[in-house]
């Protein structure tokens, strides 16, 4: 093609949307062909309107062509093969495929509906069934069927708080019979938060597991998120064990300090010389920001019904000692944009990070036509024994196995594949069932395979992932 005609040819091209997968071929460098598509994409992206030396189609598509030969030189020159380069590659390569291998949408969902539900407090109480992750299927039946006949006993007339004492795993039901108080997002484990989050108020949720065993949640009341406060905290222990004696003394230091801070005295100071909490007493009683559901309800009762910068709160009893507080500063929430940062850390630290994961990874199942064997996943666990639980199974012949497990897209995955993924991420812990076991271990193995397999498909179902992985390699 004539430099004279590549103007006219790119202006054509646009106009006429011609710069896809279909387009037509500029040139042929050493049997590869180079389109135009691919011509024009790099000609806008380094002749931009920002660009500092902006060239025209035909300067440009000198050093185009001479680019090209320098990397079908380089390849001839086996500079591609070398350890170094293809490690640095795939480094990059790798990089540029995170944000391929995430659900950027339902990643957006779920901050959106955080920001939602910080805008709410929840007050419920809870029972708890524990029941290990890897339990036997029996002992799962019957952690359900208990949990099930708890909900049926409250729902026929029982005060939930005297079932949950009589019935509760929870090791805290001693203390408060099974009630949580308050709480908002971020105070409980997702699939707890979810419950609390969707049960009326007044009504007993159905049962419903998470990693600690089967769950029924009570909503008690839904009130307008408090938002944050930051305090100081002078505080008097009072364990116990303490005598009478001991525990009117420290009700007379409490009111000592409070009258100390009545004649102008630092409150810092104060809280340095006489709190016993040492990790607060040394920056002067300064404790983190925090909302509902961290502290214990009393504290944060008194501490959010401080209305002004600077005020205190008289001496007030808890079940750890007297605690006097200082408002510092405080806040409601947020706009949404301002709160994302923060949303986004704890979502990322917190069991959303892995629910997302499987939310991506089920939608790529249904993508790729995803389908197991389970009666060749019982056999391999059938083919298992006790070493696997102490981290010490070789597999046996199942290794060698080449019985379809799963097939993922066009992939078929092997048991032998499987038994030896088992081998790599078998480890020694406590006593647990075999199968359960297997069954753990190859939902890993699922979402290991269909991340790999989607990572596979990256270069053919996302052009510009293809077109960034390129200018890497060249």
């Amino acid at each position: 093609m004539k430099k004279s005609m590549l103007s006219a040819v790119l202006v054509i091209g646009t106009a006429l949307g011609l710069f896809s997968q279909d387009s037509p071929v500029l040139m042929t460098i050493a049997d590869e062909k180079v389109t135009l598509a691919e011509f024009e994409r790099i000609y806008r992206k380094n002749n931009n309107e920002t660009s500092l030396n902006r060239q025209t189609p035909e300067d440009y598509l000198e050093l185009f062509i001479k680019f090209k030969l320098k990397v079908k030189e380089a390849e001839s020159l086996g500079m591609d093969t070398t350890q170094k380069f293809i490690d640095e590659l795939e480094g990059y390569r790798k990089q540029l495929a995170k944000p391929y291998l995430t659900d950027e949408e339902s990643t957006e969902e779920m901050l959106r509906e955080a920001y939602e539900r910080a805008k709410v407090d929840i007050h419920a109480s809870h029972i708890l069934v524990r029941l290990p992750s890897d339990a036997a299927p029996e002992d799962t039946l019957a952690a359900f069927e208990k949990i099930t006949g708890i909900k049926e006993r409250i729902l026929k007339g029982e005060d939930f708080e005297t079932v949950a004492r009589a019935t509760s795993d929870d090791a805290s039901v001693a203390r408060n019979g099974g009630d949580l108080g308050y709480f908002t997002v971020f105070s409980m484990i997702y699939p707890f938060e979810n419950v609390a989050y969707n049960t009326p108020v007044g009504k007993v949720s159905d049962p419903f597991r998470t990693s600690y065993g089967y769950h029924i949640i009570k909503v008690f009341d839904r009130r307008p998120a408090r938002g944050q406060v930051k305090v100081a905290h002078i505080f008097i222990r009072t364990p116990e064990q303490m005598s009478e004696e001991e525990k009117e003394e420290a009700y007379a230091k409490a009111q000592m300090v409070y009258d100390s801070l009545q004649t102008g005295e630092d409150f810092a100071l104060l809280a340095r010389k006489y709190s016993d909490d040492p990790s607060s007493a040394r920056n002067g009683g300064e404790i983190p920001w925090f909302g509902t559901g961290r502290m214990i309800p009393e504290f944060e009762d008194e501490c959010f019904a401080l209305e002004s910068k600077g005020d205190y709160s008289k001496p007030f009893k808890s079940s750890y000692g007297w605690h006097i507080v200082k408002l510092l500063d405080k806040k409601g929430i947020l706009s949404y944009e301002e709160m994302k940062p923060e949303l986004q850390e704890r979502a990322n630290r917190g069991d959303r990070r892995k629910y997302r994961a499987d939310q991506f990874v089920n939608r790529l199942k249904s993508e790729y036509g995803y389908k197991d064997f389970p009666g060749v996943l019982s056999q391999v666990a059938s083919g298992a024994d006790s070493t696997l639980l102490q981290g010490r199974w070789d597999g046996d012949d199942l290794k060698d196995d080449r019985t379809p497990i799963m097939v993922i897209g066009d992939r078929t995955i092997t048991a032998g594949e499987f038994v030896d993924y088992m081998i790599s991420k078998q480890s020694r812990g406590k006593s647990r069932n075999i199968q359960s076991y297997v069954n753990l271990l190859f939902s890993d193995f699922v979402n290991d395979r269909v991340i790999s397999y989607e990572d596979s498909k990256l270069v053919d179902k996302y052009p510009e992932f293809r077109y960034i992985y390129e200018e890497y390699h060249d």
